[in-house]
């Protein structure tokens, strides 16, 4: 998994949207689906229930919802040594 795909996972889950979370991101909207489907083919879980009014997370979502900020910032903290 990519730290890149993990900031990504949590803006769009945050936002609800990948339209609002790919403009956050600098990215387009079919870039950021990509990376998401990406993740979610890398761990092998569906991350979010997609419909046209946004995204929902699904409970493999929630987990990575909390757990992913945590993972991110020991990432840096690595980095940073």
């Amino acid at each position: 998994m990519k730290t890149e795909w993990l900031k990504s996972f949590i803006e769009t889950a945050k936002t609800k949207s990948l339209s609002k979370a790919s403009e956050q991101l600098h990215m387009t909207q079919p870039a950021l689906s990509k990376q998401m489907r990406k993740l979610e083919e890398d761990l092998g879980v569906t991350l979010f229930i997609r419909s046209a009014t946004g995204v929902e997370l699904t409970s493999a979502g929630e987990i990575l919802l909390q757990e992913g900020e945590s993972i991110l910032s020991s990432v840096h903290a690595l980095q940073k040594n």
